[in-house]
C-alpha cells in the first residue's frame, strides 16, 4: 500500500476487522484531526450488527481529538488544537459522522468544518467522549422544559449509558427525584451502586404491566430502537397529566403510534428539532391515557451550544462521570473482537457491568 497510512476498525458487513488504510489528504473546509479517545454507542453497534442501514465502513461519533491539518478555507483551527465533534452536519442533517461518512475509530479521520467544535481547555481528555452523549441531554432537557415546565420529576426508561447520562444530568439540573426504569437488575444495582439513583427509584421494567408508584413531570425514553415500542409504552404510563416524553430513541421505521394519537408521527416530531433548530412546534400534545394528555418531543443532533455547555458540565463534576466508563481498551484487534462481541449482545468476559466502553487510540495532544 503506497502513501501514508494509519489504522482503522473497519466494518465489512457485520464483520469489525483492525487494518491500515490509506491516510486521506485534507480537502477544502476540512480538517485532519488525529483521534484521541472514542466512545463506543449504541447507534454504532446498531449499525454493526444490521439493525441500522447506515453505510459507513468506519463507525464513531463521540470522541475527542487535536487538529493536524486545517484545509484551504477551512476554520481558524491552530494545529494541536483539541476539538469535539457535533455528528449531525447542521447544514445537511442526513450527514452524519461515523453514520454516512467515516467517523473516529481510526488514528485519523477527515472531519467537515461544521461537525468540529472547539475542546473547553478545563475538559479532562478522558472524557471526551461523553461529550457528545451528554450534549443530547442537554439538548431534550432545554426541549423538556419548554413542554412542561423545569420537571422536578423525571423518569429515564432505558439504563443503558445515554439513559444514566440522562438520569446524572436531570439531577444536577435540579430535579428532586429521578426514577430509572430497566429490565436488567444487575444493571439497576449498578446505578445504585454507582450513587446515580436511590435503591427506591431503581424500578424494574416488567412486561406484565407498567411501574407503579411513578409520577413524572417528564419521561426521557432512552432505549435502544428496538426496544423503544414497549419503552414508549412505559413512558405513558408513568408520565404525569401535561408531562412530557423526550423521544431519544426514535421509533424503528414502519412502527405505529399509539392509535389514539390521531395519525401523529413520533419520529417526525423528532426531526422537527435539529441541531438546536425548530421547524414548527418543538413538541405535540397527544393522549397518554384515559382523560390524560402529554406533550411529545425529541431532536435530531445538537447545536455546538449543547456540546459547549456539557463540556461545563463534565468538568465541574467529573468523578460523576467517569464512574460510567467501565472499559476502556487500545485500538486494534482487541478493539475490533470486544466490539464485535457487544455488537452480538454478548455479556462481558469478566462477568460486570459493561457500562460505557471507550477506545484509547492516542495520547492527548
Amino acid at each position: 500500500m503506497g502513501g501514508a497510512t494509519h489504522l482503522a476498525l473497519v466494518r465489512t458487513g457485520t464483520g469489525l476487522s483492525s487494518a491500515r488504510v490509506p491516510t486521506p489528504a485534507v480537502g477544502p473546509g476540512d480538517v485532519l484531526v488525529r483521534v484521541g479517545r472514542v466512545g463506543v454507542c449504541g447507534t454504532d453497534l446498531q449499525i454493526l450488527n444490521g439493525t441500522r442501514p447506515d453505510t459507513a465502513r468506519v463507525l464513531g461519533h463521540e470522541g475527542i481529538g487535536w487538529v493536524e491539518q486545517v484545509g484551504p478555507g477551512g476554520p481558524p483551527l491552530a494545529a494541536g488544537s483539541h476539538v469535539v465533534f457535533n455528528p449531525v452536519n447542521p447544514a445537511r442533517p442526513f450527514e452524519v459522522l461515523g453514520h454516512s461518512f467515516d467517523g473516529l475509530w481510526q488514528e485519523k479521520a477527515i472531519i467537515p468544518a461544521a461537525v468540529v467544535v472547539p475542546a473547553d481547555p478545563d475538559l479532562p481528555a478522558d472524557l471526551g467522549p461523553l461529550v457528545e452523549p451528554l450534549g443530547t441531554a442537554v439538548y431534550g432537557h432545554e426541549l423538556a422544559c419548554a413542554a412542561a415546565g423545569r420537571p422536578e420529576g423525571v423518569a429515564v426508561v432505558g439504563g443503558g449509558p445515554v439513559g444514566l447520562l440522562y438520569a446524572i444530568h436531570a439531577r444536577a439540573a435540579g430535579a428532586k427525584r429521578v426514577v430509572l426504569i430497566h429490565p436488567s437488575p444487575t444493571r439497576l444495582a449498578w446505578a445504585v451502586a454507582a450513587g446515580i439513583v436511590g435503591a427506591a427509584d431503581a424500578v424494574l421494567a416488567d412486561a406484565t404491566g407498567p411501574p407503579v408508584g411513578v409520577d413524572a413531570d417528564v419521561v426521557y425514553l432512552c432505549t435502544p430502537r428496538a426496544g423503544a415500542v414497549a419503552g414508549l409504552r412505559t413512558a405513558l404510563a408513568v408520565v404525569r397529566d401535561g408531562g412530557c416524553v423526550d423521544l431519544v430513541a426514535g421509533l424503528p421505521d414502519g412502527a405505529s403510534a399509539p392509535a389514539a394519537w390521531a395519525g401523529v408521527d413520533p419520529n417526525e416530531v423528532r426531526r422537527r428539532n435539529v441541531c438546536g433548530v425548530t421547524t414548527g412546534e418543538s413538541s405535540v400534545a397527544v393522549r397518554a391515557g384515559p382523560g390524560q394528555t402529554a406533550r411529545i418531543t425529541g431532536h435530531r443532533g445538537t447545536a455546538a451550544a449543547h456540546l459547549i455547555a456539557a463540556m461545563r458540565v463534565l468538568a465541574s463534576d467529573p468523578g460523576a462521570f467517569r464512574r460510567l466508563v467501565t472499559h476502556v481498551v487500545p485500538l486494534g484487534p482487541d478493539a475490533a473482537e470486544l466490539v464485535g462481541r457487544m455488537s452480538r449482545g454478548e455479556p462481558p468476559a469478566d462477568g460486570g457491568e459493561r457500562v460505557k466502553v471507550v477506545i484509547e487510540i492516542g495520547a492527548a495532544g
